[in-house]
């Protein structure tokens, strides 16, 4: 997997490794086996929502068919209402309110941001 998910980290930096996965994208025809999901579509759609980040035509192209196959703006709603327990304070957070990394896909609230993660941190904005 190119973006990392869970207990199978990534490697390289993030920017990388999103690069690669949209060029791998348009070079099998936009097809929808590519189309980050779930953990990774998150963890992608914040990261590229950081401000002053600049966001190719491809890239924004590949994030829009990532959220059509989630089910459009209801299916965004939807997995930022999930919840997810911080590893640090056991506290449960909706990912809309959760930090994540972007080396490992380890969500952390801000009281418990660690300084051991591989990436930066990202978080929904707007």
């Amino acid at each position: 997997m190119l973006l990392a998910t869970g207990a199978r980290p990534a490697t390289g930096p993030f920017a990388q490794r999103v690069a690669r996965l949209v060029g791998l994208w348009e070079a099998d025809g936009r097809s929808d086996r590519w189309l980050a999901g779930g953990t990774a579509f998150f963890l992608l759609n914040c990261w590229s929502m950081t401000p002053g980040r600049p966001a190719t035509p491809a890239l924004r192209d590949y994030l829009a068919a990532c959220r059509t196959a989630a089910g459009g703006g209801p299916g965004w709603d939807a997995l930022l209402r999930h919840r997810i327990n911080c590893p640090g304070c056991g506290v449960s957070w909706s990912l809309e309110n959760i930090r994540a990394c972007t080396g490992c896909s380890s969500y952390t609230c801000d009281d418990c941001q660690e300084a051991d993660h591989r990436g930066e941190f990202c978080e929904v904005v707007g």
